[in-house]
């Protein structure tokens, strides 16, 4: 007979999954790879590899009014090498707008246009160019930016973002984008990006995410593969394609599903807890019991459904029949002696919304957590809940302030931190997920407490903590996918997916 305690993950996906680099790492793949390829050949394929992606793409018309913006270093020898590339596929409207040359690359891709279809623009004239473009390529400044853009190159970059009509591309990185680059810095808006070797993490900041565009385009210029492979990685990159949901096992029953114990809600906030609590069932667990306060009790009841088992908080309850427990949506303040006896369970615990504040408040009085643990902040609370633990803002910072940040409190409270946003940051113990998803829909009140009653649903089916993040993220982002295909959609719409 099958063992029914094995439990299996609720969907499996088919993904693009990639390693995500620092700039420096970039950087230093690049001079490796120079040892044993000639720059000059890694750009001339860069360009060719840029060339057949704008072709395969089929975006870009040929008589489309092309303007390259030329920064004074290699990224704006690529985007001599992109141009005259696409001069040679038949492209008629090209154009360039450049700074002086500084490297010797750039130096000598300005001189190869000069027998090419390539219409140089004068300074004076950048902003018709710019207005009237029709495609604009960014070759302004590529990984080695460690400051905010400034100058010409900002003004043309302000410029470009206003020009609503054209279609955008970056080559490597949009220009503004750094690791150590403040993320309120101006950068260029691109709808596609074209990333040598690997994608860079500095891509998935919430704050700079956007400016890549939806798609991102790996292409390999020509770096012997074996560094690539061998390169250090930040983490993990993962864009979902589809999904595909197994059938439950024939043995299986409410118990083998995970009996999970929700703690959620308040007079303010009712919503939280019926919609955590469904999505904990739709997403596949056996039992499912709310505990709600005094005053929340009565609308827990009528509002929670009648498969969820609701009761009083304030009563004795027993911790150690669940699987799992989420502790938070729509809290408000003041949970703070019941969070610790949650933690102090040794159950798997999910941390949302306001018990995060609880448990700040718990971590600065000396209170260490025991048990798994899973927290699961959008971008406000992680800024709040940073600078209640470790002193400063990790957000609003640098994109690297934000690796290292989210890692510190990850290893300072032996947790898995899911960072909600447009790209879900996973990470714990050094490992680290990005899940891409891009989908402004599924960005709705409401929406974390399906996430966490997603991943709570995982935990009480025995995923360890990290696995239990990632698929719920997973999940949560492939069904919003499914849903923003159709437009604006609520939580309670979202949780119903499931």
């Amino acid at each position: 007979m099958a063992d029914s305690s094995t439990r299996k993950p609720k969907m499996w996906y088919s993904s693009y999954m990639d390693s995500l680099i620092s700039c420096a790492q970039a950087q230093n793949l690049d001079k490796l790879s120079q040892k044993h390829v000639p720059a000059i050949v890694l750009m001339e394929q860069a360009a060719c590899r840029m060339s057949q992606a704008v072709e395969r793409g089929g975006r870009v018309k040929k008589d489309d009014a092309i303007l390259f913006l030329v920064g004074p270093g290699n990224n704006g020898g690529d985007a001599l090498a992109f141009a005259r590339s696409l001069a040679c596929c038949g492209y008629s409207g090209l154009q360039v707008l450049c700074m002086e040359p500084r490297s010797e690359l750039c130096r000598i891709q300005s001189e190869a246009i000069a027998d090419f279809p390539i219409r140089r623009i004068s300074h004076d004239k950048a902003g018709t160019a710019i207005d009237s473009a029709q495609v604009i390529v960014d070759g302004l400044f590529g990984v080695g930016l460690s400051r905010p853009v400034d100058g010409a190159a900002k003004e043309w970059i302000a410029r470009a973002n206003a020009n609503s009509r054209a279609w955008k591309i970056a080559i490597d990185l949009p220009s503004g984008i750094g690791d150590q680059v403040p993320v309120s810095s101006i950068s260029f808006h691109a709808d596609v990006t074209y990333t040598m070797g690997l994608a860079k993490s500095c891509m998935f900041h919430p704050a700079t995410c956007a400016s890549c565009g939806r798609e991102i385009v790996v292409l390999n210029p020509s770096f012997p593969p074996r560094f690539i492979e061998a390169c250090p990685s930040v983490g993990s990159w993962e864009s979902i394609v589809s999904a595909v949901e197994p059938p439950l096992r024939l043995d299986a029953f409410k118990n083998s599903r995970g009996s999970v114990a929700i703690f959620a809600g308040s007079r303010q906030y009712s919503g939280a807890a019926r919609l955590s609590s469904q999505a904990a069932f739709h997403a596949g667990s056996g039992l499912v019991t709310l505990f709600a306060d005094r005053d929340s009790f009565p609308v827990a009841v009528t509002s929670a459904g009648l498969s969820v088992m609701v009761r009083h908080e304030e009563e004795a309850f027993d911790l150690s029949r669940f699987d799992a427990i989420l502790a938070g949506p729509g809290w408000g303040t003041g949970r703070e002696a019941l969070l610790r006896r949650i933690l102090e369970s040794e159950k798997p615990v999910v941390v949302d919304a306001d018990g995060l504040v609880a448990l700040a408040n718990l971590v600065r009085d000396g209170y260490r957590p025991h048990g798994p643990l899973v927290l699961t902040p959008h971008v406000g609370e992680l800024s709040r809940f940073s600078s209640a633990l470790l002193g400063r803002d990790i957000v609003h910072d640098t994109p690297q302030a934000l690796l290292t940040g989210i890692s510190q409190l990850a290893t300072q409270l032996g947790a898995v931190v899911v960072l909600k946003s447009a790209v879900n940051q996973i990470v714990k113990d050094g490992r680290m997920a990005f899940l891409d998803c891009k989908n402004p829909a599924i960005a709705v009140a409401g929406s974390g407490d399906v996430l966490a009653g997603i991943i709570l649903c995982l935990l009480g089916q025995k995923l360890e903590p990290f696995e239990a993040a990632l698929q719920g993220c997973r999940l949560h982002q492939w069904k919003g996918k499914l849903l923003g295909a159709g437009g604006y959609f609520t939580s309670q719409e979202l949780e119903e997916c499931l």
